[in-house]
């Protein structure tokens, strides 16, 4: 009974690691969307409510610039905390007491897009979610702001 109890401990204490680091992966991110979001509207107004878009304009060449690189410190950052989230589901995983099948088994076959079927109810990830999943999106979302600042980069140049 003893070896039960230090075993569900552990699989406690590696849940409440990955809670955390899943609560503090989101946390960043959403730190970022904000502050690019709001330079980027700001950006997007100065670089697009002129006359001529194509020219240089100093303030939204360097506003493009960095925003260029927060935009690749987001990406090294979401990538970082992504990383210890997938490690702390790996060790929730092994430390999961056997026959549980929570994270394991139907857990991981409903991650990979597999129907399961839980006290007789079917559940499944819609096909987009599947097609794209957070994994995907996410750094996708964060490569959008990225090439909006590189084209506004571009656009606004001392080349023109």
């Amino acid at each position: 009974m003893k070896e039960e109890n230090k075993s569900e401990d552990r699989y406690q204490t590696a849940i409440a690691q990955l809670r955390h680091d899943a609560q503090l992966s989101w946390q960043i991110f959403g730190l970022f969307l904000l502050a690019h979001t709001v330079l980027l509207a700001f950006l997007l107004h100065y670089a697009l409510g002129r006359q001529q878009i194509v020219c240089y304009y100093p303030g939204c060449f360097f506003a493009a610039l960095v925003g260029l690189l927060l935009g690749v410190l987001w990406l090294a950052s979401h990538g970082r905390s992504s990383a210890y989230y997938h490690l702390r589901m790996a060790q929730a995983k092994e430390a999961e007491p056997s026959g549980w099948n929570l994270l394991k088994g139907d857990g991981e076959d409903f991650a990979h897009g597999d129907r399961v079927t839980i006290g007789g109810k079917s559940c499944h990830i819609p096909w987009l979610s599947r097609v794209l999943p957070t994994k995907y999106s996410a750094p996708l979302l964060i490569v959008i702001f990225i090439l909006i600042y590189l084209s506004i980069f571009i656009l606004n140049g001392p080349w023109w």
